[in-house]
């Protein structure tokens, strides 16, 4: 079985030929010194996602792991409300509910 260090960087490699190729192919300018600053942040972001995705899982269940993804949209809906001034609608707070309910459940029926 391969490293998680390995994996991640070997995805983030391939990630970073492809976004080269588009970039390239779609003509796109990211040589400015603020393109060259994003592209770079958001490469080193999507490969320490990946190492602790691949440390996370080889520490806990894979069951764990994807609840805990599950979490991601409920994270985002209130770090967007209390930053970025965004509104709730029904249906986000349907889904948000659901979401803590079935995660809820998830690790209740595991004990």
């Amino acid at each position: 079985m391969l490293e998680p260090e390995i994996i991640s960087w070997g995805v983030t490699s391939c990630a970073a030929v492809f976004a080269l190729i588009l970039i390239f192919s779609l003509k796109i300018n990211v040589f400015s010194s603020i393109g060259l600053l994003f592209v770079f942040l958001s490469g080193l972001t999507e490969a320490l996602i990946i190492l602790f995705m691949n440390k996370t899982i080889r520490i806990t269940s894979m069951t764990y792991y994807v609840m805990m993804t599950m979490f991601v949209p409920v994270i985002n809906l209130i770090l967007g409300i209390l930053f970025l001034n965004e509104m709730i609608n029904l249906i986000q707070l349907v889904g948000g509910i659901i979401l803590i309910i079935s995660g809820i459940m998830v690790q209740r029926l595991r004990d």
